[in-house]
């Protein structure tokens, strides 16, 4: 069969059409479908180190770095009596030198000498990098007990993350301790940056001694404007259980 110019010329049309119609088919499919490599894909691709974690990524793969400790020294977790209820008090380091963590989530429980289970109390924190953060939880145990021992356990799934710039700078400063029968403790909390902060918790803790921990508070400082101070003041309404010899102030962190 031969083919006049005029119908080749109209398969050549219609042809090319259809090459053209499958081209942008295809250029559209391959849009659709295609997704490009993310943090957030479920593939480690990228210069990942993990899946969607490392590398490029906000967020660190927990593989390479260090679980907040809160077992040894300086770190260590206490239940203190305070008018009539338990408190717990802890440090708990965060060791990574390049991980920071928001919103870390924990859990405490307190048991007697028995090992019966008296309370149990679950909360979160920010763990910057390189610091020792203070948690302190009043009354988790409505009255006081013999020989109470406190444990601190954070999830595994904490989402570590490479350092941000942004905590404002504040220091504590001038602790003095007033023993008796209504014990006292006064510091100064100096903000080093040019702007505002609000709303800082700050926890005092007292040692006795042999450096065990006998008595804790916390306090709210509502706002210390820039460069400047402000007063912060812990009180008990009971005589410390044991001789007081050195007092220890720390602020909450509260990261960006």
């Amino acid at each position: 069969m031969t083919f006049t110019w005029a119908e080749k010329r109209r398969f050549m049309i219609i042809g090319g059409a259809v090459l053209i119609g499958l081209t942008l088919l295809l250029g559209v499919a391959f849009a659709v479908m295609y997704e490009a490599p993310s943090c957030g894909d479920g593939v480690q691709n990228q210069d990942e180190s993990g899946v969607d974690c490392g590398g490029s990524c906000a967020y660190l793969c927990r593989a390479d770095v260090n679980q907040p400790n809160v077992s040894n020294p300086p770190a260590f977790v206490r239940a203190v009596a305070n008018s009539g209820r338990t408190d717990v008090i802890a440090y708990v380091e965060n060791r990574n030198q390049n991980a920071e963590a928001k919103d870390a989530s924990y859990r405490v429980d307190v048991y007697d000498d028995q090992g019966a289970l008296l309370g149990t109390r679950e909360g979160r924190t920010d763990l910057p990098a390189r610091s020792l953060v203070p948690v302190f939880i009043p009354g988790i145990v409505p009255g006081i007990t013999s020989s109470p021992r406190a444990f601190v356990t954070f999830e595994e799934d904490i989402e570590w993350r490479t350092p941000r710039i942004g905590e404002t700078l504040l220091a504590i400063e001038d602790v003095t301790l007033e023993a008796g029968n209504r014990p006292r403790v006064n510091a100064v909390l100096k903000n080093r940056s040019a702007e505002a902060v609000y709303s800082r918790t700050l926890v005092a803790t007292v040692f006795d001694a042999s450096g065990a921990a006998i008595a804790a508070s916390q306090t709210v400082v509502r706002e210390v404007s820039a460069f400047g101070s402000a007063p912060a003041v812990f009180t008990w309404f009971v005589p410390f259980p044991a001789e007081a010899a050195r007092v220890e102030v720390l602020s909450v962190p509260r990261l960006p």
